[in-house]
């Protein structure tokens, strides 16, 4: 029996948060984005703007809704304190805690989170914001471990390109099977024309995860040595090695 490795293609973890635009309508603006559908949608290298007019060409200059989403990668880790500058309202989430909820009509003010301690890594991030009238305003930042305080860098944020990880390389039938470490969902897919490919992968994201190639009779073939780093878009090829 043939040898076989595994050889990332291309990662689908970019650099900025994936960034999308709702519009509303009444007195009260929507809790959140459920139910919407964005109008418009693009990649913010981070997060600080000021908006007098639209925030997006597609985006009327009021009522509208902003959503960012990804990840924050952590060089440093110990307790950190986050910050929103928001005109009108803000609800910020970390690792899906909602640590900031100002949700209302207001002028520019800052708001505090709890002290939260974080390790090296990455962490799942999202941002929602309203606005109502012409004027905007709206800034996420951070008070670091070592007491300095700043917007936080384009370098520390990630998002990605879709929720499904793709192999090729292999004939129909065969299979693969990934396992998160400390997760008790496992994922498989089954090769057809050339591709098999994993899907519904954001739950499980970002934590290392064994893979494994069964042949057609449902025979090991491969498996990785130690965990692999696994983010939705990637793509990777089971060649003979």
């Amino acid at each position: 029996m043939p040898n076989y490795v595994l050889v990332k293609t291309k990662s689908g973890l970019l650099n900025g948060l994936l960034t999308r635009f709702y519009t509303w309508k009444g007195n009260k603006p929507p809790e959140d984005t459920a139910g919407l559908t964005p109008i418009a949608e693009s990649v913010s290298p981070y997060v600080s703007f000021i908006y007098t007019d639209r925030p997006h060409p597609n985006v009327p200059p009021e009522y509208f809704m902003i959503e960012w989403k990804g990840f924050l990668k952590v060089e440093n880790p110990g307790k950190y304190t986050f910050y929103v500058i928001s005109s009108d309202g803000c609800k910020l989430w970390v690792n899906q805690e909602l640590i900031i909820n100002e949700w209302y009509d207001q002028p520019s003010r800052l708001h505090m989170s709890r002290e939260i301690k974080l390790l090296k890594g990455f962490h799942q991030v999202r941002l929602l914001y309203y606005n109502r009238l012409r004027f905007g305003e709206i800034t996420l930042g951070w008070v670091r471990p070592d007491g300095g305080s700043e917007t936080i860098p384009r370098e520390h944020f990630y998002f990605t390109v879709s929720n499904k990880v793709f192999f090729t390389g292999l004939p129909d039938r065969y299979k693969i099977v990934v396992k998160p470490v400390g997760i008790e969902k496992v994922y498989q897919c089954l090769f057809a024309q050339g591709v098999c490919m994993i899907s519904d992968l954001e739950e499980a994201m970002p934590v290392p995860a064994n893979i494994s190639v069964y042949n057609a009779e449902n025979t090991l073939i491969y498996s990785t040595a130690t965990p692999l780093e696994i983010w939705g878009g990637d793509e990777y090829m089971v060649k003979e090695g």
